[in-house]
């Protein structure tokens, strides 16, 4: 346990039957005791069972480049947003927004793509398809969107299939 100026602020590491360990912070006056982690390299998580995350404030935000998801078994990985909520006409979303001050019309909001390798002697890694959401009027009172579908044609080159316009 290490104190700090306030005896009743502390962090403290326990561990438990069976090497379980806990890391806590409390905060005597009520305030929330944040826990940060800062390294000079790489932070891993690394366990033989799952790793869970409970976020009692009900979010879970990351600030980063690319979140890469990989696995080598068979039909993964799978991506699931799951809703126990029995409200009609409610959902799980997977949600694109784009939140910039100077937007415009047929401005991009939002793409889905998929890629795949070729059977080249080298592989190469090929766009096959791609589903793109843009702004097609993003004026106030005159809002539309425009959703494009895409597949790679015969020579590789990805090709319109598919255009819904609500501007038009």
């Amino acid at each position: 346990s290490v104190s700090s100026v306030n005896n009743a602020d502390y962090f403290s590491i326990a561990t438990g039957a069976d090497g379980a360990t806990l890391l806590k912070t409390n905060d005597d006056d009520g305030a929330s005791a944040n826990l940060e982690l800062q390294a000079d390299g790489t932070i891993t998580l690394d366990s033989a069972g799952d790793i869970f995350l409970e976020a009692g404030g009900g979010d879970v935000n990351g600030d980063a480049e690319n979140y890469t998801f990989s696995s080598s078994t068979s039909g993964r990985p799978i991506l699931t947003l799951k809703t126990s909520n029995t409200t009609p006409g409610t959902s799980s979303e997977l949600r694109f927004e784009k939140n910039a001050d100077n937007t415009e019309d047929n401005e991009y909001i939002g793409q889905i793509n998929f890629y795949g390798e070729n059977n080249a002697g080298s592989p190469e890694t090929i766009q096959y398809a791609h589903i793109l959401g843009a702004m097609a009027d993003q004026i106030d009172g005159q809002e539309a969107g425009v959703l494009y579908f895409g597949v790679a044609a015969y020579d590789g080159v990805l090709t319109q299939g598919l255009l819904i316009n609500g501007n038009t």
